[in-house]
């Protein structure tokens, strides 16, 4: 049989790895022949920017956006259009968390011409002059927003640390400890009300103190609007 190897095929040296995959043919993303010949080697591709998004994008995430913080902007590098006329250079462009599409977005090229969407591999060398122009007010720009997000969050967390305090402890352990829907049926609605109000920051104190998520009021604290519903 002719597409048998032979003892010298066998015995030869490796074929170098791609830069594209590690020189096997059939694991290379830009090699598209589903059946490619004895002896399955990748021929080699052209570095372009749409090539090294087409192999970030199935052999190395871009971005590993799960660990990203969703009030945070990024600056991203991002390929050209797939297009004829389009520069062949990379570019830079915001990475940001779109509630409405419950997804991480990358927007135009910060130099104002359209990209591709989604992040390069991390550390693609942006060549796009326009964006490199650009790049120190992006930069500006995004550390106040970024910056005022992260005191935001802050804040909120030393209100909650605030919580501590030895009324809003007393009635937390009564809501563990007691009978607090019973206890809470002797008083007024504004009465429950606060006492709710002290168990809810307490909470948040010990959520705070924890560094734990953002906790929710415990399931029951506020018997009365349930029972009005």
């Amino acid at each position: 049989m002719t597409d048998r190897p032979t003892l010298e095929d066998l015995d030869a040296p490796l074929e170098p790895a791609r830069w594209c995959c590690g020189g096997n043919a059939e694991d290379c993303p830009l090699c598209v022949d589903p059946n490619p010949p004895y002896p399955f080697l990748c021929p080699g591709h052209p570095r372009t920017a749409a090539n090294e998004r087409i192999v970030g994008e199935t052999v190395q995430p871009a971005t590993e956006a799960t660990e990203l913080d969703k009030t945070q902007i990024y600056l991203v590098p991002v390929a050209h259009l797939a297009l004829a006329d389009e520069p062949d250079v990379v570019h830079l462009a915001q990475y940001s968390w779109q509630d409405r599409l419950e997804a991480w977005v990358t927007g135009l090229a910060i130099c104002g011409r359209s990209a591709e969407q989604g992040p390069l591999p991390e550390g693609a060398e942006v060549t796009c002059e326009g964006c490199l122009k650009w790049r120190p007010v992006y930069e500006q720009v995004q550390a106040g927003h970024n910056n005022r997000h992260q005191l935001e969050a802050e804040a909120r967390r030393q209100q909650d640390l605030a919580g501590d305090t030895v009324e809003n402890g007393a009635w937390h352990t009564v809501w563990l400890e007691g009978k607090w829907r019973w206890i809470t049926s002797r008083m007024t609605t504004p009465q429950r009300e606060y006492a709710a109000d002290c168990v809810a920051a307490y909470s948040r104190h010990l959520a705070a103190w924890a560094a734990e998520p953002v906790r929710d009021e415990p399931e029951g604290l506020r018997w009365w609007r349930e029972a009005s519903q």
